[in-house]
């Protein structure tokens, strides 16, 4: 079960500060942080069986009071229960304002919303709790800073909403390159999980020598999950640039962005753990990996990016 609470106290009284839940998605929203957040929009206002929500968020306001406003919400998003805005007296003159969530997850929302909606939405929030500081009780409070992590979700979201975009030739053939290069990775791994070759070693021993830095080679399940990830990034990014359905190009677009982050990082960092000798490697590998490994890395994850610019007109 899920109970998110959020809660601001302000000098108002509730009665004075209800109307501005009244306001809530419409022209005179003055609550809602629309300004770096989706925007609330409803079907009917803030009146009961109204629909809408905010970004793929959907719900329906179930209940209108002078102090509350309940919103249900659509069980397609994989949220089964309510998120509602609530105003209660304090003995000290003021009231506090209050946003509750309660209820569970559903399907992939159990990973989804520990992982990524609870951080946005509470960021989301806590947004809207300081507009209505702002305008009740006239704080002048600086636009909380998002967090580095919040950060990240909100530009990857970003990428998953950007509308397909027909790539240029160019940019194709060099997605397809890379795509090709990470296959055939892939595939010599699998190569060297079924034991049909050592190649670039002349034995196992040699083989992890050269490839792994060690004297032990991985075992071959070890080497077809490597190879089950490789073929995933490389169909990633040859859909990339040919698929026009938005569900699938949005995957495909922040699959590549993802390989060409990773292949950037294994690259960048392989040259400086090899150059400063940071890890026990082995001197085969090390000249490898200083020679090819890396650099290769490095020219393939710059091909990624590379190849999904935004560029082109749309699909």
């Amino acid at each position: 079960m899920i109970r998110n609470v959020h809660e601001r106290r302000l000098r108002a009284r509730a009665a004075d500060v209800a109307p501005l839940l009244r306001e809530l998605a419409s022209d005179n929203d003055r609550v809602w942080p629309r300004d770096r957040w989706p925007a609330m929009k409803l079907s009917n206002g803030v009146t009961p069986g109204s629909t809408g929500g905010h970004g793929f968020v959907r719900y329906t306001v179930e209940g209108v009071d002078g102090h509350s406003v309940i919103f249900r919400f659509d069980e397609t998003i994989g949220l089964r229960g309510t998120h509602s805005f609530e105003l209660e007296n304090t003995a000290d003159g003021g009231c506090v304002l209050r946003h509750v969530l309660e209820g569970e997850s559903l399907g992939a929302m159990k990973l989804g919303w520990p992982l990524v909606v609870r951080p946005l939405h509470d960021a989301l929030v806590e947004d809207g709790l300081d507009n209505a500081a702002r305008e009740v009780d006239g704080e002048r409070l600086e636009k909380r800073p998002l967090s580095l992590y919040v950060r990240i979700l909100r530009h990857g979201l970003n990428l998953v909403r950007q509308p397909p975009k027909v790539t240029p030739r160019g940019q194709r053939a060099v997605g397809d390159l890379v795509a090709s290069a990470v296959a055939g990775i892939g595939v010599m791994h699998v190569l060297w999980g079924a034991g049909v070759t050592t190649w670039p070693g002349t034995d196992t021993r040699s083989l992890a020598e050269r490839v792994v830095g060690g004297s032990t080679f991985p075992s071959p399940g070890a080497c077809y999950v490597v190879a089950g990830l490789l073929g995933t990034a490389s169909a990633l990014m040859t859909m990339r640039s040919r698929v026009v359905d938005p569900k699938t190009f949005a995957l495909s677009h922040l699959g590549t962005k993802t390989v060409g982050s990773v292949l950037l990082v294994r690259g960048l960092g392989g040259m400086v753990v090899s150059t400063l000798g940071l890890l026990d490697e082995t001197a085969a590998f090390r000249r490898a990996n200083l020679a090819l490994y890396s650099p290769l890395c490095i020219a393939l994850g710059a091909g990624a990016f590379w190849s999904s610019r935004r560029t082109g007109e749309r699909a």
